[in-house]
């Protein structure tokens, strides 16, 4: 018999890592939906240390990535937003920069450690999206309008920052 139990995912903030290695998670998909009735061109989540930001950045990262699309059910399937998924759902190319743990010290030193973690994340981001690219049918902007592959706009990509 499988252990019904649960892991308590101290210290992960990767969604992938959660909802597929048998970790508890507090389901806060519902506010996806909310989110995207606001409408604002900017969001920022402004919260205290240890207060899931990092987390919440990966779920959204997970459902909006279009190279995350084979992926849904098994990531949201028991989720709000797996029960009622938006028409923005793996709709995005997204591009991750995470800036925790840089170091500041020496201050000399900290542009270049700060670029080059921006290069990495480029790099990340370009080799598989460009591949993304030509084999996707369509992206959408934001607005919500299909976009043609082979010219995709700066509005097909949403950018998160940790």
């Amino acid at each position: 018999m499988k252990d019904s139990y649960k892991m308590i995912p101290y210290g992960i903030s990767n969604y992938k890592t959660i909802a597929t290695k048998n970790y508890a998670y507090i389901d806060k998909t519902r506010y996806i939906e909310q989110l995207e009735r606001v409408g604002a061109p900017y969001l920022f989540f402004l919260r205290p240390r240890r207060f899931g930001k990092s987390l919440f950045t990966s779920v959204l990262n997970c459902y909006y990535d279009v190279s995350e699309k084979d992926h849904f059910d098994t990531y949201f399937g028991d989720t709000y937003i797996g029960q009622h998924p938006t028409e923005n759902r793996n709709s995005y190319m997204m591009l991750n920069f995470n800036f925790s743990g840089i170091d500041t010290e020496p201050a000399e030193e900290f542009p270049g450690n700060f670029r080059n973690r921006v290069r990495v994340a480029l790099e990340i981001f370009l080799k598989p999206s460009a591949r993304r690219m030509w084999s996707s049918p369509s992206t959408k902007s934001p607005e919500g309008s299909s976009t043609s592959p082979s010219c995709p706009t700066t509005n097909s990509m949403w950018i998160t920052m940790r």
